[in-house]
């Protein structure tokens, strides 16, 4: 990603961050701790929540800040309305069922540590995102039809590792083919970290789904119960699938549920639009980390440049 120069005397670096240059800021602060009645320091904790979450962070308020000024360009703007419908989309997405869809969320959020401040800034971003591409969204047939063969048609659930190498992916196949359950080598190996902690167990997933790669359900559409996949080449990383179960279709008449398909078509299309032009956005952005730890932690977020 490109470097952003927007940099005056050193003071845009903390402008970007929403802070104020160093002169500004107070003497003196809080400590974020008490250990036995003694002050932890903040400069410690917070070069290592650089290292740890900063190129994530970084990239989240960068994004914050490029849409907030295109929005403010092009006369437009969100309301608490906007991010409330978020919300309620997100829900919508995760389960029919309001209650499960509530307890899938809470499980969401403590993954991806979504705090109340952090996740309200998604709902905001994702509001912005989509007032932005809502006239680009165009829905056909096709688009619809598809929508419903992921839904109604047969599905496969699979446990998954996934490794950063070739060779670590073959150890953890060796491994398994030595005997070791596959639930035990994922949740010591694999780096798919949401999955790793059930035992690689993900939700079924579509052959007509193209949000997984396509070398992925082509190696699933051969498999039957139990199958263990040999090593997949998928995007930056490798793969290993187990076969768990084959779904079968569900026998729903296409015309009963065309509308609520349509609806699906019409998200699905914003949200590739949205992702599209959060990459675009960001690519054309220029961005200078000064901090050592923050830049650690840049790097290690995006260790393809």
């Amino acid at each position: 990603m490109a470097l952003f120069r927007t940099l005056a005397a050193g003071a845009a670096a903390w402008l970007l961050l929403g802070l104020s240059p160093a002169s500004d800021q107070p003497k003196t602060e809080n400590p974020p701790a008490l250990v036995n009645g003694q002050a932890l320091a903040w400069g410690p904790i917070r070069d290592l929540l650089a290292e740890t979450a900063g190129g994530a962070i970084l990239e989240e308020v960068v994004l914050d800040r490029l849409l907030t000024q295109r929005l403010a360009r092009e006369g437009g703007g969100i309301d608490d309305r906007a991010v409330e419908q978020e919300r309620a989309l997100l829900l919508e997405v995760l389960d029919a069922d309001p209650a499960r869809a509530a307890l899938a969320l809470e499980a969401l959020r403590t993954r991806r540590s979504l705090g109340d401040r952090r996740f309200d800034l998604l709902l905001r971003r994702n509001a912005m995102l989509r007032a932005l591409i809502r006239d680009d969204v165009e829905i056909n047939e096709t688009m619809i039809q598809s929508q419903y063969a992921q839904q109604f048609g047969p599905k496969y659930q699979v446990r998954l590792i996934t490794a950063a190498t070739m060779n670590e992916a073959a150890t953890a196949l060796n491994r398994i083919r030595g005997g070791e359950p596959f639930t035990e080598v994922a949740a010591l190996m694999s780096t798919d970290l949401a999955s790793a902690e059930r035992g690689g167990l993900l939700e079924p997933i579509s052959p007509y789904d193209a949000s997984w790669p396509a070398a992925l359900r082509q190696v699933l559409a051969d498999l039957e119960e139990g199958d263990l996949s040999p090593i997949i080449p998928v995007e930056t990383s490798f793969a290993i699938v187990q076969m768990v179960r084959r779904i079968p279709r569900q026998d729903v008449p296409f015309e009963m549920v065309k509308e609520d398909m349509r609806r699906a078509a019409r998200l699905a299309q914003e949200r590739l639009l949205m992702d599209n032009l959060a990459r675009q956005m960001l690519a054309g952005a220029e961005i200078i980390v000064l901090d050592p730890a923050l830049s650690d932690g840049w790097k290690r977020s995006r260790p393809e440049e």
